[in-house]
C-alpha cells in the first residue's frame, strides 16, 4: 500500500500505510500526556486549584435541581466544594454516569466563609429510573439515557511481512536524514513524527464483500451497543460495563468475512 502523504491523523486511512501517531513530545521525546500539554500551564496561569488523591462521591443539588457542589473525600476524610457558577462531571466514560447516578439531594445553609449542606433523608439519583429504584436511589431525574449507548470499537491486529523498512533502519540510516527532516519539519509526518509502528488499514477485497446485506456494506463503526450501570448506591463500588461486543447482526457478519479473508 502506499504510504499516506497526510499521515493517519488527518482522517483518512484507506488505502494507505502510515507511521502510528504517539503521544510523545518531540522537543524531548517524553510523554505529552493532558498533565504535561495542559494542566501544567493552567496552574501556571490561572487560579485552577487541583485536589490530588480526591475521589467525587457525590454531586449536590438542591431543591430546585441545581448542582451547587460536590462531595468529595481525600484519603478516607469528606469534605464539601460549593461551586459558584457550575459543576461540570467530567469522570471518564465509566464514571460519569455512576457518579450522576449515585448522587444525593440537599438542602443549603450558607454562612460567611462556611459551606454547610444539610442533607435529605434519603439519597437521590439522575438516571434510568428502573435501575437506580432497584438500588433503593430515589430519583431526583428519571434520565434513562444516562450510561447507555456504549459504543466500543473492536479491534484486530493482522500481522503481515513487508518490506517495508522498520523505525529503526530509518532513523539509522544517515543518508536519509534529510528527506525524514525536510518531511517533519514542513508537517511533522514521517518516521519522525512518530515513534511507533508502521501500520496499513485493507479494506475487505471484493469476492469477500459481494453477499453482504445493504446495512452491512456501508457499515462505517460498530453497530453492538450496551451501557454502563451500577452495582450498588456507593461511588467505590465498581461499575458494572456491558461492552456487548458482536451483538448485533451486521457487526458479526462483517467479522464472519474478515476471518475469511485471513483464514
Amino acid at each position: 500500500m502506499p504510504i499516506s502523504y497526510l499521515g493517519f491523523s488527518s482522517g483518512i486511512l484507506s488505502p494507505f500505510s502510515a507511521w502510528v501517531t504517539s503521544e510523545i513530545k518531540p522537543e524531548d521525546a517524553t510523554r505529552s500526556s493532558s498533565q504535561a500539554s495542559y494542566l501544567k500551564q493552567a496552574l501556571a496561569t490561572t487560579d485552577i486549584t487541583v485536589y490530588t488523591h480526591t475521589q467525587a462521591k457525590n454531586i449536590l443539588f438542591d431543591e430546585k435541581k441545581r448542582a451547587t457542589g460536590v462531595l468529595v473525600s481525600t484519603q478516607g476524610f469528606e469534605y464539601y466544594i460549593s461551586a459558584n457558577k457550575e459543576v461540570i462531571v467530567s469522570a471518564g466514560v465509566f464514571h460519569s454516569p455512576q457518579l450522576l447516578m449515585v448522587s444525593v439531594g440537599f438542602s443549603v445553609s450558607k454562612v460567611p466563609n462556611c459551606f454547610e449542606p444539610t442533607f435529605a433523608d434519603k439519597r437521590t439519583g439522575i438516571g434510568p429510573k428502573a435501575i437506580l429504584q432497584s438500588y433503593g436511589i430515589p430519583v431526583i431525574s428519571d434520565l434513562p439515557g444516562v450510561g447507555q449507548n456504549l459504543w466500543d470499537q473492536i479491534f484486530f491486529d493482522v500481522l503481515s511481512g513487508v518490506s517495508t523498512p522498520s523505525t529503526g533502519d530509518l532513523v539509522g540510516n544517515l543518508a536519509l536524514q534529510p528527506q525524514l527532516l525536510q518531511e517533519y519539519i514542513q508537517g511533522a509526518k514521517g518516521t519522525y513524527g512518530s515513534t511507533s509502528g508502521f501500520i496499513a488499514f485493507e479494506k475487505i477485497p471484493g469476492p469477500y464483500r459481494k453477499n453482504f446485506a445493504q446495512r452491512t456494506a456501508t457499515i462505517e463503526a460498530p453497530f453492538s451497543r450496551r451501557n454502563v450501570t451500577i452495582s450498588s448506591a456507593d461511588i467505590t463500588d465498581p461499575t458494572i460495563i456491558n461492552i456487548a461486543w458482536l451483538t448485533d447482526p451486521t457487526d458479526c457478519e462483517l467479522m464472519a468475512a474478515i476471518f475469511k479473508r485471513y483464514r
